[in-house]
């Protein structure tokens, strides 16, 4: 995933600027595991699975309204 359709998926979301979103892009756009970037950022390993959750979620709604964030096929998981 790019920095870009992480961007617009977070905005999607609704995510506000926080350390489990940060944490988020490491571990999408960065390839980090989330363990380590829970853990690099400083917030625990649920927050940051809630916060990948919401981001499958919206990207889950985003497709099934036909809308595209040029990320259907990306696998969010944690």
């Amino acid at each position: 995933m790019t920095r870009s359709e992480f961007n617009a998926l977070s905005k999607h979301a609704r995510l506000r600027a926080t350390l489990s979103r940060d944490a988020a892009y490491m571990v999408l756009v960065g390839g980090v595991r989330p363990g380590t970037a829970a853990r690099e950022v400083g917030t625990t390993p649920q927050a940051l699975t809630n916060t990948l959750r919401k981001l499958r979620d919206a990207m889950t709604e985003s497709t099934d309204h036909g809308r595209t964030l040029a990320i259907a096929e990306h696998h969010v998981g944690s």
